[in-house]
């Protein structure tokens, strides 16, 4: 089992994220990063972009 939290990730919080392989971590915290922006969490949106 992996574990990493969202700011590892790149992310602005320490939630942590599980999974039995890297990718199933990175599935996991983008389903946190939608949740959290649908949600509202500006924190969690997407960066600006130029």
């Amino acid at each position: 089992m992996k574990t990493m939290t969202c700011s590892d990730l790149g992310g602005p919080c320490e939630l942590a994220h599980h999974g039995e392989s890297a990718d199933d971590v990175i599935n996991a915290r983008d389903r946190h990063l939608k949740e959290a922006e649908k949600a509202g969490d500006a924190t969690h949106g997407r960066p600006a972009t130029r």
